[in-house]
């Protein structure tokens, strides 16, 4: 297009492909890393598709490399779930946990990445106060292994702390992102 027109060309072929990939803009635009921070940060993340949501989970359980855990295979075959950490019921323990401003709390981060985590299927603890999900329940009518015996990093970086509140949620975001 450019040599039949007799325009002269002083740029590269990926300079020029660059540049009309960048000056996209609406739907089309590659976002800036401020814009794709900002969306996960306000992202229903309990929301998205299944295929969205196993991507994103198992990037983020392979980040640091190491050991491998297909997490995808794993979600599909129901050997693991996306569980949400604080629950979707507050019990009076979540409410005193996360003090007066538990409502907003819950509101703002029940269904964002920093209160989902990878658990096995067995796991899942449900409704069940932080302290039970983190450590599990073992007595004679059940054994639910918690967080800190998971077998995925994101559920023991979870763990890792001794209450889910706030604080936690937005350090675990700022790590997320």
């Amino acid at each position: 297009e450019y040599r039949s027109a007799n325009v002269p060309m002083n740029f590269s072929y990926c300079d020029v492909a660059t540049y009309h990939i960048v000056r996209r803009d609406g739907k089309n635009q590659i976002p800036k890393d401020t814009m794709f921070q900002d969306g996960i940060r306000g992202r229903n993340a309990h929301q998205m598709s299944k295929a969205a949501k196993c991507f994103l989970f198992e990037r983020l359980e392979n980040a640091q490399g190491g050991d491998y855990k297909d997490v995808a295979k794993a979600l599909r075959d129901k050997e693991a779930t996306i569980d949400r950490i604080m629950p979707d019921k507050l019990s009076a323990a979540w409410k005193q946990m996360l003090g007066n401003d538990f409502e907003e709390i819950h509101e703002t981060y029940l269904n964002s990445f920093a209160n989902l985590t990878l658990a096995e299927s067995n796991a899942v603890l449900g409704a069940e106060d932080f302290e039970l999900k983190r450590k599990g329940i073992f007595n004679i009518n059940k054994a639910m292994p918690g967080y800190q015996m998971s077998k995925y990093r994101l559920a023991r970086d979870v763990a890792a702390n001794e209450q889910w509140t706030k604080t936690e949620l937005e350090q675990r975001m700022d790590k997320i992102v």
